[in-house]
């Protein structure tokens, strides 16, 4: 059964939904002494906490407000499998050229099926919306005609076929830090997921929203 979390259930104009899956308590400690040991070398913007916890997103996008969490979790109960999932985890960090810190999952069949499900069955309740981080590449003259194509058909650039799960452990203040933490590696590590999806509200950035 779906979970939903910090998502206000009246009408907005619009809302920044993810669906994601929580990682298991092993796996949230790795991910914070990463992040200390990430925030020790460098300034951050937004990290993994106890208030925004460690999670594989499986769908992120801006739906019309009148979609609220009951109708989400309607929508998506049949898409989850009882079970859990084995995902052994990336031995170093990935950097993205936002500044995102990612620790990588490798790929994994059931993991990518379950985000293709949902991609189909939640990407045409957006219309023509994006979040604001994709409206924002979209609109930069710079983007490149694949990155481009890829958000007007997945609201997304790790989307679809590009789909990459990975925990966000941190945003960098400054992109120039880059090269201080590269030196900073996950313990080895396969995390079990549970397979129960939960529906949260989004930051404008994309992280897990806190009231």
């Amino acid at each position: 059964m779906a979970e939903n979390i910090k998502i206000e259930q009246h009408e907005k104009e619009y809302r920044d939904i993810g669906i994601v899956i929580m990682v298991e308590e092993e796996a949230k400690e790795e991910a914070e002494r990463l992040v200390r040991l990430i925030s020790e070398q460098v300034d951050l913007v937004s990290m993994v906490d106890r208030d925004h916890p460690a999670h594989i997103s499986l769908f992120q996008g801006r739906l019309p407000g009148k979609f609220n969490a009951d109708y989400l979790r309607q929508q998506i109960s049949n898409l989850q499998e009882p079970g859990t999932i084995e995902i052994p985890m990336a031995e170093e960090l990935f950097i993205r050229p936002n500044g995102n810190v990612f620790w990588n999952a490798k790929p994994n069949d059931n993991l990518s099926r379950l985000h293709l499900k949902l991609v189909e069955e939640l990407q045409t309740l957006t219309g023509d919306l994006l979040m604001k981080q994709f409206q924002d590449i979209l609109d930069n003259p710079r983007t490149s005609a694949d990155d481009r194509e890829q958000i007007l058909k997945y609201g997304s650039l790790l989307a679809g076929p590009k789909f990459l799960p990975h925990i966000t452990l941190a945003r960098l203040k400054e992109l120039t830090d880059q090269e201080k933490i590269r030196s900073i590696r996950p313990n080895p590590m396969t995390i079990r997921l549970n397979n129960r999806l939960v529906i949260t509200e989004l930051n404008p950035d994309g992280s897990l929203y806190k009231k």
